[in-house]
Order: structure tokens, then sequence, then C-alpha cells
């Protein structure tokens, strides 16, 4: 288990390297949401 505890404290000394997201997603989902909305024909059958 001492392994383990040494593998994480030398990693935690190590630059961050994130991998980029998009930051996108929300207006994305937003413009999914207002196509359905406005194509509702479907709810009134």
């Amino acid at each position: 288990m001492r392994g383990l505890a040494d593998k994480a404290l030398s990693t935690m000394d190590k630059p961050l390297n994130y991998k980029p997201v998009e930051t996108n997603g929300a207006a994305r989902a937003a413009a999914h949401i207002l196509a359905v909305m406005e194509d509702r024909a479907w709810a009134s059958a």
C-alpha cells in the first residue's frame, strides 16, 4: 500500500495538464431545446 501513497505524493508536485474542453455545451443544448419547443406539432396530436 505504501507504493500507492508514494505515487500519489510524487504526482502532486507535477504541473497540471488539463485537456481542453468545449465551453459552449449549455448554449448548444439550449438551441436544441428551443428547436424542439418551436416544432411542437407532435405534442398536439
